[in-house]
């Protein structure tokens, strides 16, 4: 029931949001201190995250958690602007298989292990 309940509201609120709109409502900017109103969108940034999740999908059958999620880390961080990349690839490493011990033990979920079948 609470489910239904909330996703109701959420098409509610949607619908009343897309009326406001249509009818020339604008939110108010962000006031923030640390957002920059007049700058751009960083579509380079933008463009590298999405192969990193997209490699990440890709690969995670065949080569399995561990070597499709390092990509998926390694790749965020590359892309949101780390140069450090062996650093890098030692904790995206140790993220996937945390990540993977994690889910497997602790929720008993296993990922898929890929190459690393019979290993982990």
């Amino acid at each position: 029931v609470v489910p239904t309940v909330v996703g109701a509201l959420l098409v509610v609120v949607g619908v009343v949001l897309a009326i406001d709109v249509k009818r020339g409502g604008r939110g108010e900017p962000e006031g923030g201190e640390d957002v920059e109103l007049t700058g751009g969108t960083d579509w380079t940034t933008i463009v590298m995250l999405a192969a990193a999740f997209l490699a990440n999908a890709l690969l995670i059958e065949s080569l399995g958690w561990v070597f499709s999620g390092a990509i998926l880390f390694w790749g965020s961080a590359f892309a949101l602007g780390s140069r450090h990349y062996v650093r890098d690839a030692v904790i995206a490493f140790t993220l996937s298989i945390g990540s993977f011990y994690l889910f497997a033990l602790g929720l008993g979920i296993v990922l898929p292990p890929g190459i690393l079948r019979g290993i982990l």
